[in-house]
């Protein structure tokens, strides 16, 4: 888990993008128009990635990319830019809307469009970035908005809390493995709140271990890890259905031990210029948030 300014990471969108430039042309020296076709789309979404990440704009799908390409054709006042991504765009569908992934354009067709990418991708590596990056960004699916790290954990600790109020409730009606993976889930909201407050990964499960082991680090507090082991001993539960009454009960105890160690520990001097991660709409209940 590492802090990235986002210049470094734009840099690497570029840098990207120019390799598989390179890649482009070598694939269409060997005549494989199909790959050419691909790479030369990718080098495309790398450039339009790194300006996206300088405006704290969404860049994970292809809807993102082309929200991008109008939102920058505003920006810029370059109309062209528009035109650009949908030429660029085609050769991704050259080879991925082709039977067999077999390039549907021909030669000279591929050539043209790669002529046209590499004058998109001179436009984008001209323009600059804003004068403020975003200092936080959440991606959405149907927008692009900003969202500060500070309300993005608050929403975690929420959905935690609630966790812990349904794990009680579903332990009360007997039902021991809702109420193990209910608890987990709470412990699991609250670490990645602080993980979002540092700039640290959270997406996988591995994740977890590595965000408790790190928050036991920082702050001296060893019980964090032994904890958190407990806690996902009750995920396990989930799957096995193999802990007695009272050991259930007894680990739903210790995440709360655990959630309440975590919400004690503050947020960094300095938190992350730039925080990644998925869309995260915070819908909890069909009836809406409680």
């Amino acid at each position: 888990m590492t802090h990235v300014r986002v210049s470094e990471f734009t840099g690497q969108f570029r840098l990207i993008g120019d390799w598989l430039l390179r890649e482009a042309e070598e694939e269409f020296d060997k005549r494989d128009f199909a790959l050419a076709s691909d790479k030369s789309w990718g080098a495309a979404a790398q450039y339009l990635k790194a300006l996206a990440t300088q405006r704290g704009w969404g860049c994970d799908t292809d809807d993102h990319l082309a929200i991008v390409a109008d939102k920058l054709a505003a920006e810029s006042g370059n109309k062209e830019i528009g035109t650009l991504f949908d030429v660029a765009h085609s050769l991704y569908a050259s080879r991925y809307y082709a039977k067999g992934y077999h390039a549907i354009w021909s030669e000279d067709s591929v050539r043209h469009r790669m002529d046209v990418v590499r004058r998109f991708v001179d436009i984008l590596a001209a323009m600059l970035p804003p004068e403020q990056s975003p200092r936080e960004v959440e991606y959405s699916e149907d927008g692009m908005t900003y969202v500060r790290v500070s309300e993005l954990a608050k929403e975690f600790r929420i959905t935690g809390d609630w966790l812990l109020e349904e794990a009680e409730s579903e332990f009360d009606k007997g039902d021991f493995v809702q109420a193990s993976e209910k608890s987990w889930g709470a412990a699991a909201q609250h670490l990645k709140a602080l993980a979002t407050e540092r700039g640290w990964g959270h997406g996988t499960h591995g994740h977890f271990g590595m965000i408790a082991d790190n928050l036991a680090s920082e702050t001296g507090v060893a019980e964090i890890r032994r904890l958190y082991s407990l806690a996902e001993s009750l995920h396990a539960n989930y799957y096995q259905s193999h802990r007695s009454e009272e050991a259930v009960h007894e680990g739903m105890d210790d995440v709360r031990t655990l959630v309440n160690i975590l919400a004690a520990i503050p947020p960094p001097e300095t938190p992350p210029r730039h925080g990644y991660v998925l869309a995260r709409p915070f819908v909890r209940t069909r009836d809406g948030n409680p």
